[in-house]
């Protein structure tokens, strides 16, 4: 406790200091204390020792408290009056409002920004591959801040949209706002299954290692900050988990009219890119998934079952499972080749009725789960997006930017949000990214 006091004095003197100069020597103060272990709101302090293990705090009332406010938290969160009085008493820096982490995160995700609490949650993850990873799997920024961008303006404040990163850049452009929730993931409390996975896994792919290792402890990720909101309060009736160049249009849940959404535990609206989710049912296929590489030998036999094969060959890592092999019939060497997504398709196939798989053409709207030789000649009528020709009758919802498709996001969007009547999607001469995941699974 000394220690603390002494932080907490220094702390303080050095704030004084700060205000009586033209040097920011609160950053300074912020970074040393977060160091030791502290988290910083604001010009606010947490100590996380002061509240016992850091597991067990709860942070919804943490905040509340340090806020100093006479409101106290409701029910789903905490109350508007307590929101708007901490927004008024310290706005959040883009710097402390992405960095925190999993701390911010909670109170984030309680406030209502005036506006009811939302129950519905639309998750991004963001990944940047290694720097000798192809081009193909480089993230592409503008695209992705239009995207999230876009996502929050249709969408909030019905949904709350969480982005979880793990590199500077994303956190830089992505800019906090009502609505949007931009967390750390290199902040997250310590996870017991994600240091399993990765003691255990072994790749089968041919995809970059990078970006299909991520893949997989993506689920994780999310299954862990999920589970983190949901003990702080945060109500999680819908989430929704989408690829970072994947377009909604529309609200998601119109994917499926008739279907009762507290009885399932996952729906898959585009393989892998986007997905519906119940809290069971993500922590579910996460159990499923690391279970299954708990042993090498458990994994060989279920990626000889559940993998597909592939002509040609990998090096190294990419077969560090299953070596090549020659098919019967076959002259050339083939290989084993397993995603996070043939994974999922195991798991939904235990438990179908719950677990849904449709096919984009037998839903509600219009999903385009991946782009190809088609060309779309897109207009509006009234605020739905209709493709120019007879006989559609239903309105495009979500649209998979996958690949080298990317590249008509922006226009696609300015068409979207009205400062085009209409959008004429041309993609035959689209180059085929044979290094996409998508085309891979």
């Amino acid at each position: 406790m000394s220690l603390l006091l002494l932080s907490l004095t220094l702390f303080t003197l050095t704030l004084l200091l700060a205000e009586a100069s033209d040097v920011d020597t609160a950053d300074i103060a912020v970074r040393n204390l977060r160091s030791q272990g502290a988290h910083v709101h604001g010009r606010y302090l947490f100590w996380l020792g002061a509240f016992g293990d850091p597991k067990s705090v709860n942070i919804k009332q943490a905040e509340t408290n340090v806020f100093k406010t006479d409101e106290t938290a409701n029910e789903g969160g905490i109350s508007a009056a307590t929101s708007a009085t901490a927004t008024k008493t310290a706005p959040l820096s883009n710097k402390d409002a992405s960095l925190a982490g999993y701390r911010l995160a909670a109170y984030e995700a309680t406030k209502n920004d005036g506006a009811q609490l939302s129950d519905r949650h639309i998750i991004f993850t963001i990944f940047q591959p290694g720097t000798g990873a192809s081009s193909d799997y480089k993230l592409h920024y503008p695209v992705i801040e239009a995207i999230i961008e876009s996502t929050v303006n249709i969408l909030s404040p019905g949904w709350r949209v969480h982005v979880l990163v793990g590199d500077d850049k994303s956190i830089e452009i992505l800019t906090p706002r009502p609505g949007l929730q931009v967390v750390d993931y290199r902040t997250a409390p310590p996870s017991e299954r994600l240091e399993k996975f990765k003691d255990t896994y072994v790749s089968q792919t041919i995809n970059d290692l990078s970006f299909e290792n991520f893949c997989m402890r993506r689920w994780i990720l999310i299954a862990d900050y999920l589970d983190f909101l949901s003990m702080n309060g945060v109500p999680l009736n819908h989430i929704f988990t989408l690829d970072s160049d994947v377009v909604l249009i529309k609200d998601p849940l119109l994917v499926d009219k008739s279907l009762d959404w507290k009885a399932i535990q996952s729906y898959r609206v585009i393989n892998g890119a986007a997905v519906f989710w119940s809290l069971h049912g993500i922590n579910s296929f996460v159990h499923f998934m690391v279970d299954s590489y708990s042993s090498r030998e458990k994994a060989a036999v279920l990626v000889k079952k559940y993998g597909k094969t592939v002509k040609g060959c990998g090096r190294g890592e990419h077969v560090a499972l299953i070596p090549c092999f020659t098919p019967k019939g076959e002259s050339d060497l083939h290989m084993l080749h397993m995603t996070d997504m043939f994974w999922y398709s195991a798991w939904a196939d235990l438990n179908p009725a719950s677990r849904v798989k449709k096919s984009p053409g037998t839903m509600d709207c219009v999903v385009i789960n991946r782009l190809g030789d088609k060309n779309f000649n897109f207009i509006h009528k009234g605020s739905d997006v209709f493709e120019d020709k007879q006989g559609t009758k239903e309105p495009y919802c979500i649209i998979h930017f996958q690949g080298e498709h990317k590249k008509h996001v922006l226009p696609f969007l300015s068409f979207v949000h009205d400062t085009t009547s209409s959008f004429y999607l041309e993609q035959a001469n689209d180059k085929k990214v044979e290094g996409d995941n998508w085309d891979l699974e």
